[in-house]
């Protein structure tokens, strides 16, 4: 079983659409420190989960998480 650890998850999104969407999917899955840094609790699983999450709504070459 893997022991959950803190990440901590900073983003940058150009689109205030996507900005909106990234910023509610945080809410859920952490604690903010500012408005683009959150702090998660999570297992590396989770982590790559909430990534992949991420990953549907961000436009790469726009965006930096």
């Amino acid at each position: 079983m893997e022991r959950p650890g803190w990440y901590m998850v900073c983003y940058d999104i150009a689109h205030p659409g996507r900005l909106a969407r990234i910023h509610r999917i945080m809410k859920k899955n952490g604690i903010a420190a500012q408005k683009s840094v959150f702090f998660v609790q999570n297992t590396e699983k989770g982590i790559k989960d909430l990534s992949g999450e991420i990953a549907s709504v961000i436009k790469k070459d726009e965006d930096d998480i």
